[in-house]
C-alpha cells in the first residue's frame, strides 16, 4: 500500500471515495500557486488516475509540466487531455484561475 493510501485510510479517506480526485485537485492548485510545480504535477497526476477524474485536471497537469520546463511531459499530459476531451480549448477551461490559463497559452492550447 502506497503512502498516501495509508494515511488516508488513516484519516478515515478512502483511497476508493468519489471525491478524492478534488482533493487531490485543490492540492494541485494550491501548489501550482505557490510555484512548488513538481509538488503541483505530483498531485494533478494522482487526481487525473483517480476514480472519478476530470479533464480540467489534466490541464492543470499541462501547466505545472510547462512551470517545471518539462516539454516532454507537457507533450505527453496533452495526449492524455485530448483523449479524454478531444476538442478541448482555452475557452472550455476558462472557470480555471488566470496562472493556469495564461501557463496554458504558452504551451499553444488552443483559444
Amino acid at each position: 500500500m502506497r503512502l498516501y493510501e495509508s494515511l488516508s485510510s488513516h484519516l478515515g479517506i478512502s483511497p476508493r471515495d468519489p471525491r478524492l480526485s478534488g482533493r487531490q485537485t485543490i492540492r494541485a492548485a494550491n501548489y501550482f500557486a505557490l510555484g512548488r510545480f513538481a509538488e503541483s504535477a505530483d498531485w494533478a497526476r494522482r487526481a487525473s488516475r483517480s476514480q472519478n477524474p476530470r479533464y480540467w485536471v489534466d490541464a492543470m497537469l499541462i501547466a505545472a509540466l510547462h512551470g517545471r520546463g518539462d516539454t516532454a511531459g507537457v507533450k505527453a499530459a496533452k495526449r492524455i487531455l485530448f483523449e479524454r476531451r478531444p476538442d478541448c480549448t482555452l475557452s472550455d477551461l476558462d472557470k480555471l484561475p488566470k496562472i493556469f490559463l495564461d501557463a496554458l497559452r504558452e504551451t499553444g492550447l488552443p483559444e
